[in-house]
């Protein structure tokens, strides 16, 4: 059974998503301005003084978050996660397409049926 508390934090996961997004993007910007910076830097011959430490950190923050955004999935894809195993599980689902089977020779077989009491009259 799913709690109220799970579904609120299904419905944040779009939210999450976006944030993370935004963060990327700014860490990414970051990321170009220090790689600029350093090259910069490097035609200057002090590079010694340029916080290679910072970018290194940077780097690998932007990574971080980026992969965190790829595998924190949306609404929807946590909806679907929760429900097909439950409905393809499900033992009416499962017999449904016999029963269907069933049903549509009835009415085959009641339609012939007519069609043949009508070439008849």
């Amino acid at each position: 059974m799913i709690t109220s508390w799970q579904i609120y934090w299904i419905t944040r996961l779009d939210s999450l998503n976006v944030a993370l997004a935004i963060i990327w993007i700014a860490l990414a910007i970051a990321s170009v301005a220090m790689i600029i910076g350093a090259f910069v830097y490097s035609l200057d011959d002090e590079l010694e003084q340029y916080p290679v430490g910072v970018m290194k950190k940077i780097t690998i923050t932007t990574v971080a978050v980026l992969l965190l955004s790829i595998f924190i999935p949306s609404t929807k894809e946590v909806a679907a996660i929760y429900l097909i195993p439950k409905i393809a599980n499900n033992e009416q689902v499962q017999k449904l397409p016999e029963n269907f089977v069933k049903l549509l020779n009835v009415k085959m077989e009641q339609w012939m049926n007519n069609q043949i009491d009508k070439k008849k009259k």
